[in-house]
């Protein structure tokens, strides 16, 4: 009875290994670089290039007082760079592409896709936090942006150089992130007419 049990045990085991073993290799293989869309340190990014298949192009650069700039033209609106390097941060890949899904996936974000390069400070000598030398800038991400899955819930995206598309959510929100990478300059522009300190109005006078 005690060789019966015995056996048992040691047939579940061995499944349950089996089982690990099919899970990870499957898993493993997509690169991390496949999959790896989301920006850790949002605060060296220093510029952002979103380009759509109408050749309607943004450009958001944050010049050497912090503010960012907009096609090189106007003030960028800073909530909306805000909430599109909060999105940069907490991209989170869900899973790839089904295979049968895959081909019809592809040529769908051949059409209606936006191209996204984030630029970022790094520094070409590293020994610790506190000992970086020899700042440049560089782009580190390059991907692209699709539509939305079927259930709103996730957002099509590929790596540059990457054979498969992955379905990306956002950390927190229930939907897609598509229209945050807008290329519509409107939607970018800083819309403030007049700025000032209250303290600094002394009278305000309206003629009709």
């Amino acid at each position: 009875m005690k060789r019966n049990k015995t056996i048992i045990w040691i047939t579940i085991i061995l499944l349950v290994i089996v089982a690990f073993l099919y899970y990870t290799s499957s898993s493993g293989t997509f690169s991390s670089k496949e999959k790896d869309f989301a920006v850790q340190d949002t605060a060296t990014v220093t510029k952002i290039f979103l380009a759509d298949k109408d050749n309607n192009t943004i450009l958001l650069e944050r010049d050497s007082t912090g503010t960012w700039q907009l096609n090189n033209t106007y003030k960028a609106r800073q909530s909306g760079v805000n909430l599109l390097l909060e999105t940069l941060k907490n991209l989170v890949p869900k899973y790839p592409v089904p295979e049968n899904a895959h081909n019809r996936i592809v040529s769908l974000m051949a059409s209606q896709s936006v191209k996204v390069e984030v630029y970022q400070q790094v520094y070409r000598v590293h020994l610790s936090d506190n000992l970086e030398f020899f700042p440049h800038e560089k782009r580190t991400k390059t991907f692209y942006v699709g539509t939305a899955t079927a259930d709103n819930m996730g957002t099509f995206m590929l790596k540059e150089g990457a054979d498969v598309p992955f379905v990306v959510h956002l950390l927190g929100l229930r939907g897609f992130v598509g229209p945050r990478f807008s290329t519509e300059e409107a939607n970018w522009r800083d819309h403030t007419i007049f700025k000032t300190k209250l303290f600094n109005i002394e009278s305000v006078t309206m003629e009709m």
